[in-house]
């Protein structure tokens, strides 16, 4: 990996990534839950949340558990979609023609999704249960689900660029095999040929 930047780009940034989401999730996450009385916050909420939800999760909600959601979970989550959404970029290249754009799009629009839908949680953990105004549960709500139909699109568009790359690695690094093996097999016609009979002309004065 040393002098190579593009290895040393292919495992640092999703280690990078990994260890931001594990704080995110297994530190911060966790201790969420404990807050909420054992609920999913909505941003793990795929299927989205009804008003309803919405007012029961606020409601379970401790005062510490919002210090925490507003404070250090919104700072991580605010880290971890650009790194996560650099590193399905990364994973996507090379970027050729329409294909190519479509890639790069689905990173950025899972990007501006997560960060929506923690602008939108912000939103209805300052209003509370009480003055929760319906269309911010319905924003937050579709902000989630949309966040994660994307991100789905975006890792099936990187598992294929992957697989891309690495049948196009495997022809590389098998072309020279290749060509050694038909330079042997012709020098072995070759002395085949001079070993036969008839390989060689015999001239009699």
């Amino acid at each position: 990996m040393r002098g190579n930047p593009t290895r040393l780009v292919s495992w640092g940034l999703p280690l990078l990534t990994a260890a931001v989401y594990a704080v995110l999730v297994l530190h911060f996450g966790r201790q969420l839950i404990a807050e909420a009385q054992g609920q999913l916050p909505f941003d793990l909420r795929a299927w989205g949340y009804s008003l309803n939800a919405t007012r029961d999760y606020l409601r379970a909600l401790s005062p510490a558990g919002y210090q925490l959601a507003a404070g250090p979970i919104l700072w991580t989550d605010t880290l971890f979609p650009a790194l996560l959404g650099l590193t399905l970029a990364w994973w996507m290249r090379p970027y050729r023609g329409a294909f190519g754009m479509v890639c790069v799009l689905a990173a950025m629009v899972y990007v501006a999704l997560d960060w929506g839908e923690n602008w939108a949680v912000q939103r209805i953990l300052f209003a509370g249960p009480d003055w929760l105004n319906p269309a911010d549960a319905a924003r937050a709500s579709a902000f989630t689900q949309g966040k994660f139909a994307a991100l789905a699109l975006a890792l099936v568009l990187a598992a294929r660029q992957g697989w891309r790359r690495g049948v196009a690695r495997h022809r590389r690094h098998r072309a020279p095999l290749r060509a050694r093996r038909g330079r042997d097999r012709r020098l072995a016609a070759a002395r085949q040929a001079d070993a036969s009979p008839g390989g060689h002309l015999v001239h009699r004065g």
